[in-house]
């Protein structure tokens, strides 16, 4: 009774030869693998040992090496256990590494015992046997002879045959692709007799190759070399080439295995793994048939039908993967899908609420227009009694005052864009305006197209009233402050304008000397002009203008204005080089805005310094607002800067400096709202506004405008009065001054016009009826005893339908207070010049377009 070891893998195979042996009365120890296999050897010496020839990672000749090289293992018989069908391949592999004894696993006990017996004969002999070469290649020639001529044995046939079922059945009985392609390679890997084995998986989407198993070694592989190995593959292996060889040293295989299958240097062989459904799914690859022998025709045919085999069940195997993951994400969706419709539920319900609860207005509606929802806020701010009222609306044509506005909303909805801080006029339920601004954004569908957009509504209506009011109450502040200087200077103007009068009147000179002095009187009645314009331009409000405003001329006009509103202490220097480019804004805006900026200027320098205004124009592109820190889109701007020396301003004063009611100043010396509305100009405007302050180093408020080409009939324009234009028209003259009556009439009459006169309202209605000629033009003061000029001009058009009509005034803020009915005339605001007049009346005979004029 001696101590036998078996290495097998397969456990029907390991059950068989052990219930032998043990029956012969022997002592049996088993191993599954060949590492496992060397440990038992190590530590229970065997007197015998049983090996397949394929183990999991190694093959007979490289495990025989192995024990062998154990202390006191080199002489231990050695038994191939082997399959019948490759007992060609077992004695190849035997000749390689001098092992004298074969067994077929499909062997009788009888057989069995014999070759234990041969075996136990051989103990006495201390070293492993040379083998005798002459026998090996003896019994080799006669085992050749033997299996060529049983290639076509049925006994054979029928064990292969029986082997390639139970793979297939193994292969059919997987649940998972690992398992399968693990059972693939090791099982192909034995039932050829090849040293190894791996697969690779084909992508049917993306045809990307991977590579998932290597039976036959346990030593690891570089990743990047086994991808090129799979691509290799891939080349050489198509639906229609079902198998190829590829030689052992070719350098991408030589790369990838050399280093782990040394022994591998036979040819390689592969076959596609194929399915009816994506064509070639991967492939199975064998490496290095054990023995002497390479594989063959028979031998590609069974590797063929074993990866055939392995891509119908790969195919079947992901095929319920996918429907697996289908239905696992469907479940999750309808999970995900009810609990999002009842947490939409509850968002929807929410958000009704906060609407319907939110303090400001909020309405949604769609691309034409119509409201879809409207809170109770809006409805009240549009003096409706209910929501409901609003929604009934057509669309929101009804509430917008200017229809332009509204498309231009629409289209940036429609392009997807947000709208921020758009202020525009709404129109009440019985007809009053009010301002408010807006902020809203788009919803769009899944086709990118708009469904609907949301508004919030802020009304700003009061907020413009107080900010009106206190533009007024800081003008008029500034008409204080300017009064004392104003006062100097116009007494100044009086006295020249007295004094070469008087000299006139005193005695006989050259008509020479008379125009010289004339002229002087002429310069001082025009700059006391000016100055009675800059002041009426602080102290009113001033008519609306188209928004293009020359900053050349305004700030040459506010040249003296600046300099008294900062005080004798201060110096100030005004720059701006003439432009064929102007300004979109309001005048009276930025003349409001260049004010606040001087007060604030002047009040941050009690003890004097300098004060610099100097406007440029300048091309804003994305890497000058990257630089400047500005929020401007690109284009033409005019860039205006207020510098002082003053005090200067700390983090925290800045960061708050444009909220309205903000202010560093004493109780009483100021509202906080001047720096609020400069911003609040300069935003609507288009532009934006930066500063620059530390503490003791003054302050820079720098202020962007768009800006324009100079429109051309401006220019020609101001090409006009060149020349006195004259006429032959009748011009009914109304003025209760008899001075500025008589100097009109006398110069009309001069360039050619008929002029009736009258002295008030009355008398020229009477005219207008009595005077049997034709009247082309009604020229009338503004304001007169019992009718004013607009109520005239009303009257005699009833008379007259075709009268032109021009009405003379000083007072510019009366202008926007004019009745609907007086729209059609023409204002010409005092002091004018003759020439200005001479044009005016012209152009209001030629045109037939009332328009305000100036001097």
């Amino acid at each position: 009774m001696v101590q036998i070891l078996i290495v097998e893998s397969h456990a029907s195979s390991r059950e068989y030869l052990r219930s032998v042996l043990e029956r012969l009365g022997h002592q049996v120890t088993e191993a599954r693998d060949d590492a496992e296999g060397l440990e038992v050897a190590r530590l229970t010496p065997p007197a015998i040992v049983f090996i397949d020839i394929l183990m999991p990672t190694m093959d007979g000749y490289e495990f025989v090496t192995a024990l062998r090289s154990q202390p006191g293992r080199s002489a231990v018989p050695i038994v191939f256990w082997t399959a019948a069908y490759l007992k060609r391949e077992a004695l190849g592999l035997a000749q390689e590494c001098g092992v004298l004894h074969i067994a077929d696993k499909s062997a009788l006990p009888e057989e069995i015992s014999w070759i234990v017996d041969q075996c136990l004969g051989e103990d006495a002999i201390p070293e492993a046997p040379a083998p005798d070469k002459a026998i090996i290649r003896e019994d080799l020639r006669i085992a050749q002879v033997t299996a060529t001529q049983r290639t076509v044995d049925l006994q054979t046939c029928n064990r292969r045959l029986s082997a390639l079922s139970e793979l297939g059945r193994a292969i059919a009985n997987q649940n998972n692709v690992p398992s399968l392609l693990k059972e693939v390679c090791e099982g192909a890997r034995y039932l050829l007799g090849a040293r190894v084995g791996f697969a690779l998986t084909v992508d049917s989407h993306s045809n990307q190759v991977n590579f998932t198993h290597l039976a036959g070694t346990s030593s690891l592989v570089d990743r990047e070399a086994i991808e090129k190995v799979c691509l290799l593959w891939q080349e050489n292996l198509t639906a229609t080439k079902r198998t190829a060889r590829v030689a052992a040293d070719h350098e991408v295989m030589v790369r990838a295995f050399q280093a782990a299958l040394p022994r591998c240097t036979k040819p390689y062989l592969g076959a596609a793994m194929l399915n009816p459904v994506d064509g070639m799914v991967g492939a199975l690859v064998l490496g290095t048939k054990i023995g002497v022998a390479d594989f063959d025709e028979e031998d590609a045919l069974i590797a063929t039908a074993v990866a055939a085999q392995a891509g119908v069940a790969y195919q079947n195997l992901a095929s319920t993967a996918e429907l697996q993951k289908s239905l696992t994400e469907l479940q999750t969706e309808i999970a995900l899908r009810r609990r999002t419709e009842s947490e939409l539920h509850n968002v929807e319900t929410d958000y009704k609420s906060s609407i319907h609860a939110a303090p400001c207005g909020i309405y949604r509606a769609d691309l034409d227009g119509k409201l879809l929802v409207v809170n109770k806020v809006m409805a009240e701010m549009l003096g409706y009694d209910s929501e409901q009222e609003v929604v009934e609306l057509q669309t929101t044509e009804e509430i917008f005052c200017e229809q332009d506005e509204r498309q231009r909303l629409i289209a940036h909805y429609a392009a997807r864009d947000l709208v921020m801080n758009v202020e525009v006029k709404w129109k009440q339920k019985r007809g009053a305006h009010i301002s408010v601004k807006l902020n809203g954004w788009p919803k769009l569908g899944q086709d990118g197209k708009l469904i609907w957009y949301e508004v919030f509504v802020e009304d700003v209506t009061a907020l413009r009233k107080v900010e009106l009011q206190v533009q007024q109450a800081q003008r008029m502040e500034a008409v204080g402050q300017l009064a004392g200087g104003v006062a100097h200077d116009f007494n100044n103007l009086l006295m020249i304008i007295s004094g070469y009068a008087d000299l006139i009147q005193s005695g006989d000179f050259e008509k020479s000397a008379v125009i010289e002095r004339v002229g002087h009187i002429a310069r001082a009645a025009k700059q006391a002009a000016s100055v009675t314009k800059q002041l009426l331009a602080f102290s009113r409000k001033q008519p609306e203008q188209l928004p293009n405003v020359d900053l050349s001329s305004l700030l040459e006009g506010l040249a003296d204005v600046i300099p008294r509103l900062a005080g004798e202490h201060i110096r100030c220097s005004i720059k701006c080089g003439p432009s064929p480019r102007h300004v979109r804004i309001d005048r009276s805006e930025i003349e409001q805005v260049l004010l606040n900026l001087v007060v604030n200027a002047r009040d941050a320098m009690p003890d004097g310094g300098k004060l610099t205004i100097e406007a440029v124009y300048v091309d804003v592109d994305e890497s000058y607002v990257q630089q400047q820190r500005v929020r401007l889109a690109p284009g033409p701007y005019a860039r205006i800067t207020v510098s002082d020396t003053g005090i200067g301003m700390d983090e925290a004063t800045k960061a708050r400096l444009f909220e309205p009611f903000f202010t560093t100043k004493e109780r009483g010396l100021g509202t906080g709202l001047g720096l609020s509305m400069v911003s609040g100009i300069v935003k609507r405007s288009g532009g934006d506004t930066w500063v620059y302050s530390f503490p003791g180093k003054g302050s820079t408020f720098t202020i962007y405008l768009p800006a324009i080409e100079e429109p051309s009939e401006t220019k020609e324009i101001r090409s006009q009065a060149e020349t006195i234009p004259t006429g032959s028209e009748t011009i009914l003259l109304v003025a209760d001054e008899q001075g500025l009556r008589t100097a009109v009439r006398e110069f009309l009459r001069s360039t050619g016009y008929v002029v009736l006169e009258a002295s008030n309202g009355m008398e020229a209605l009477q005219m207008c009826g009595d005077y049997q000629g034709r009247i082309d033009m009604l020229l009338t003061d503004y304001i007169m005893p019992g009718l004013s000029g607009p109520g005239l001009g009303t009257l005699a058009m009833k008379q007259r339908p075709n009268l032109h009509i021009i009405c003379m005034t000083g007072y510019t803020d009366r202008i926007t207070q004019v009745p609907g009915s007086c729209k059609t005339i023409t204002f010409l605001q005092k002091p004018f010049s003759l020439s200005v007049l001479a044009q005016t009346v012209r152009d209001v005979l030629t045109d037939n377009q009332p328009y305000s004029a100036s001097a």
